[in-house]
């Protein structure tokens, strides 16, 4: 698909109406647990 110039917006899976990306950057904030963030793309 990049190929053919269609670069359409990762689409992540939501719980409770946040993306889960959003649901583990703050479980790992609150648990410490720095190396378990999702990358600053996925997280926005």
């Amino acid at each position: 698909m990049l190929r053919a110039g269609i670069n359409d917006a990762f689409a992540e899976t939501m719980i409770d109406g946040l993306p889960l990306s959003e649901k583990i950057a703050t479980f790992a904030a609150d648990n410490y647990m720095v190396s378990c963030k999702p990358p600053r793309d996925l997280s926005v």
